[in-house]
């Protein structure tokens, strides 16, 4: 910015702060017990809970970033002030997926109403959004030739999250 007198600068800046990305998943037979159980209307549990194909996926994809707007000016020629005005924001979406299937007919009953199971799924998801401000000021003094201290301060950063959790299955 150009002044008659002294100096003022303005500056914009932009960080990807926090990559929120990662994904985990496997498939197969399990021949060991999960304790997995189906409570149904008849009031008895009914488990269905080994030597079954089992499959699952977690996978959560995001990130948070920093916009920052400032500004300083020399307000004589040993002092130099600036303020800065923060804001962070970003989103996620997480996801589970759960599957397993009877592949050997073992839970499987076809006269049966309760208690006989081919396949189970499951499905749950969160989406959330994140929000937040913060300012900061700062001052910079000449005390003398070669001695200089600068100090700043800042507002608490406030952070609002939103959450959408959903799910489906059964």
């Amino acid at each position: 910015l150009s002044t008659t007198q002294g100096s003022a600068v303005l500056a914009f800046g932009y960080n990807r702060h926090h990559d929120l990305d990662y994904n985990l998943s496997f498939s197969g037979f399990n021949p060991y017990s999960n304790d997995f159980t189906i409570s149904e209307p008849d009031g008895y549990d009914y488990y269905f809970d080994q030597d079954i194909y089992q499959e699952e996926v977690v996978s959560n994809e995001g990130s948070m970033s920093h916009w920052s707007i400032g500004g300083a000016i020399a307000v004589s020629p040993n002092v130099d002030v600036g303020l800065s005005l923060d804001i962070h924001g970003g989103s996620a979406e997480y996801l589970w997926d759960y599957y397993q299937e009877d592949v050997n007919n073992i839970y499987y009953n076809s006269e049966a109403f309760y208690g006989s199971y081919y396949s189970f799924g499951f499905n749950q998801g969160i989406n959330t959004d994140f929000l937040a401000w913060g300012m900061k000021i700062g001052a910079h003094f000449k005390i003398l030739p070669n001695i200089k201290l600068g100090m700043n301060t800042g507002l608490p950063t406030t952070y609002t999250v939103k959450e959408k959790y959903s799910d489906s299955g059964g």
